[in-house]
């Protein structure tokens, strides 16, 4: 086997294993964009929550 066959072996592997790391990130910001969507509805449930509570506060001591 001459030099250039072996590069170019050494270079397709090369090209496998950056298409599957390159799959693996795809997958990886699929799940990340995913989590973001329910972390922004948690986040908005927390704000909704601390505002009725605010207000019931707000409310008790207004009355005292």
């Amino acid at each position: 086997m001459d030099v250039k066959t072996r590069h170019y072996q050494q270079l397709s592997h090369q090209l496998g294993k950056l298409q599957e790391n390159i799959s693996q990130s795809n997958q990886q910001f699929k799940i990340a964009a995913e989590q973001l969507q329910q972390m922004q509805k948690l986040s908005i449930s927390h704000a909704s929550q601390f505002m009725a509570v605010s207000k019931i506060i707000d409310k008790q001591e207004t009355e005292m």
